[in-house]
C-alpha cells in the first residue's frame, strides 16, 4: 500500500480534478441489493422529555422541561464496498456514494474524495465501521461513536470478534475504551486518507439526531460499560472542577480565579484534568462528587458516571440556539439522574476560542448550587 502522504496527495488530486471538470459524485440513499442490506433495527425514531427543575429555578427564562429527538436507525451489512478517508465515506462498486455515509462524515460536497481502487488495500475479514469526523476528540467518541458500537453489539454480539476500522492515529487512546468491550488492539485497523476495499462491512450509522443526542438507552449503556460495580455515593466527595487547562481550545482564561471562588465557598475542591486517569477511576471521581463544574467539552461527558449530582456547565455561547453543544451537554448530564445548568457567555460566540467566565455570575450560581447540592 502507498504511504499515507501519497494516498492523500492522489485522492486530493482526484477530487480537485473532478471539481474542475464539473463532475459531481453520484449519491444514493439505497444501496444496490448485491452490496448492502439492513440486518437489524437498532433504534426506533423517538423523543425524550426531561424535567429541567434546577435550571428553571436558577434562571426563570429556562423552560421547565427540555426535549430532544432521534431518528430511526438500522444495522447494515455491506459486501464488496470501498471506504475512503479517515471518516470512512462509503462507496459502492459502481462509484456511487452512500448518502448516509456522507452525512455522517459531515463533509461538504467539495471535500468528498473519490475511491481510487488501483491504490486500494483489501481487507477480507469482517470489519465494523467506527470512523467519523472529530476523530481526535474523546467527547465525540463517547457521545457519538460508542453508542453505535453498543447498538451493534446489542443486535449482533458476535461482532465483538470482528476487526474494527478506526481513524488513523487514534488507536492508542481508543484501545483503552475498546478493552471494556473485550476488543483487543490487534483487532483495530486504521483507516487513513486512502481507499480500503472490504469484502464484508458492518455498520450502524450515527444514532444522534439534530439535537446531538441519541436514544438515552445507548448513552446509559456506555456509562454502565465503564462503571465499576462498586462506586461511591455523591455525598462522599468534594466539589469537582473539571479543568481544560491543557485543552487545545475552549480554555477558560480565568480558571484559577474560579477555583479560588469555589474554595472560598465550599472549602476543598478536587481539580482534575483526566489526563492519564484510568477510565474506571474517572467514573469513581465523578460518581463521588455532589457538585461538578467545568467548561463544555470532552471532560464533561463523564457526567454520565455521576448520580444525583448538581452539574454546572460553563460556555462562551450566549444562547441555546439549536443545535447547541452546551444544551446537549446539559441534557447528557441529566440522563443518569443529575440536575444540570449552563452558565452562558455574554459575548460573540466562537466555537473553539478561549473565553473568560463572568466571575460575579459564577459566584452567585455556585453558591446557590452548593447550598442545593443534594436537593
Amino acid at each position: 500500500m502507498k504511504s499515507p502522504r501519497l494516498q492523500r496527495l492522489f485522492h486530493d488530486g482526484a477530487a480537485s480534478g473532478l471539481r474542475w471538470l464539473g463532475i459531481k459524485t453520484a449519491r444514493t440513499e439505497f444501496p444496490p441489493s448485491a452490496n448492502g442490506s439492513p440486518v437489524a433495527m437498532v433504534q426506533k425514531a423517538g423523543s425524550f422529555r426531561q424535567a429541567n427543575t434546577l435550571s428553571s429555578f436558577l434562571d426563570n427564562t429556562e423552560p421547565a422541561e427540555t426535549e430532544w429527538s432521534w431518528p430511526e436507525k438500522q444495522c447494515w451489512r455491506f459486501s464488496n464496498v470501498n471506504l475512503v478517508g479517515s471518516s470512512g465515506t462509503l462507496f459502492f462498486p459502481d462509484g456511487s456514494l452512500w448518502e448516509s455515509s456522507s452525512s455522517d462524515a459531515r463533509g461538504p460536497v467539495g471535500k468528498i474524495r473519490p475511491p481510487l481502487t488501483w491504490m486500494a488495500r483489501s481487507v477480507d475479514s469482517p470489519c465494523v465501521h467506527l470512523c467519523g469526523m472529530n476523530d481526535e476528540n474523546r467527547g465525540h467518541f463517547v457521545m457519538e461513536i460508542l453508542p453505535r458500537l453498543e447498538a451493534l453489539l446489542s443486535a449482533h454480539p458476535e461482532a465483538a470478534s470482528y476487526h474494527f476500522l478506526v481513524p488513523a492515529g487514534q488507536t492508542l487512546w481508543q484501545a483503552r475504551f475498546f478493552e471494556f468491550y473485550g476488543i483487543k488492539p490487534n483487532q483495530l485497523i486504521e483507516q487513513g486518507p486512502g481507499t480500503t476495499r472490504l469484502r464484508e462491512l458492518w455498520m450502524v450509522p450515527f444514532l444522534n439526531g439534530f439535537d446531538k443526542l441519541a436514544d438515552p438507552q445507548w448513552h446509559l449503556a456506555v456509562a454502565d460499560r465503564f462503571s465499576p460495580k462498586s462506586l461511591p455515593g455523591p455525598t462522599e466527595g468534594p466539589a469537582l472542577w473539571v479543568s481544560r487547562r491543557t485543552a487545545p481550545n475552549k480554555r477558560i482564561l480565568n480558571e484559577d480565579r474560579l477555583l479560588e471562588i469555589m474554595e472560598k465557598i465550599c472549602g476543598h475542591v478536587e481539580s482534575t484534568e483526566l489526563i492519564g486517569v484510568p477510565l474506571d477511576e474517572q467514573a469513581r471521581i465523578f460518581r463521588r462528587s455532589p457538585l461538578i463544574v467545568g467548561g463544555y467539552g470532552q471532560g464533561m461527558v463523564n457526567t454520565l458516571f455521576a448520580r444525583d449530582s448538581n452539574v454546572l456547565i460553563l460556555t462562551s455561547n450566549p444562547s441555546y440556539k439549536k443545535p447547541s453543544w452546551p444544551r446537549a451537554f446539559q441534557q447528557l448530564a441529566q440522563i443518569p439522574g443529575n440536575r444540570a445548568h449552563c452558565l452562558l457567555g455574554s459575548g460573540n460566540f466562537s466555537t473553539n476560542e478561549n473565553y473568560t467566565v463572568d466571575e460575579t455570575k459564577f459566584t452567585a450560581l455556585f453558591a446557590q448550587l452548593w447550598e442545593k447540592r443534594m436537593t
